[in-house]
């Protein structure tokens, strides 16, 4: 872990700068736009450094990656007036990258069936407000693909290693950040809502990269269980 803390220097003092400059929601630009995006690029250099050679061994770190870098493109889209939709697209297939990054087992079938029904309770509270149909569809596939990566980060747990714990942390934030960011546009404005939702995003995105750390070793312990089987 120790050496990890200098890797994450950068992503500190990015996101820091980016809350100094910008504490509230400002006016869309180029320099706004790349002090946003510098603490995922950061991360995904942090990732890179962690190995994301081919093969099976680093396919955890790749997927990883790729969410960070569809997340980066839904952020530069997000930016820009007529963007929402090419950013929501950016992030579902985000999603589905750190989905398969957590992969299926073990299934943990109870466990889905609560994230399905809490991601049906909160898409029915907030539908209502959401005029038009395909932003409606959009939004139903969308809680679909973050409720499934939730559950599949959950499901790592059983592992006992603190990046299983990093990656569910970051799954949660990632919902808080998304829901929040919801609310203020559709239901109610939010206080401070621009803070809250960057905030909870970029340590939504720190938790989902460190659970890389350990993924060539637990890749390892994973083909030597199953020999054993």
């Amino acid at each position: 872990m120790k050496s990890v803390g200098p890797r994450l220097v950068p992503f500190l003092k990015t996101a820091a700068a980016f809350f100094i400059l910008y504490p509230e929601k400002v006016p869309r630009g180029l320099v706004y736009l790349a002090f946003k995006l510098a603490p995922v690029c950061c991360l995904i250099g942090f990732v890179l450094s962690l190995g994301v050679a081919r093969g099976n061994i680093f396919a955890y770190n790749r997927r990883i990656t790729l969410g960070l870098l569809l997340s980066a493109l839904g952020d530069a889209a997000l930016v820009f007036e007529d963007g929402f939709l090419a950013g929501v697209a950016s992030f579902a297939a985000a999603q589905l990258c750190y989905t398969l990054a957590f992969g299926m087992q073990p299934p943990s079938r109870r466990l889905g069936c609560f994230m399905a029904a809490a991601g049906s309770l909160i898409y029915a509270c907030i539908i209502p407000s959401v005029h038009g149909l395909s932003l409606r569809c959009i939004g139903l596939l969308y809680t679909c693909l973050i409720f499934t990566m939730l559950w599949r980060a959950s499901a790592r747990l059983n592992s006992g290693a603190w990046t299983s714990v990093s990656a569910l942390l970051g799954a949660v934030l990632f919902v808080a950040s998304d829901l929040s960011l919801v609310i203020d546009k559709f239901l109610v404005p939010l206080p401070a809502a621009h803070a809250f939702v960057m905030a909870t995003y970029y340590l939504a995105q720190l938790g989902i990269a460190l659970s890389c750390v350990d993924s060539h070793i637990r890749h390892t312990g994973e083909l030597s269980l199953a020999h054993q089987q």
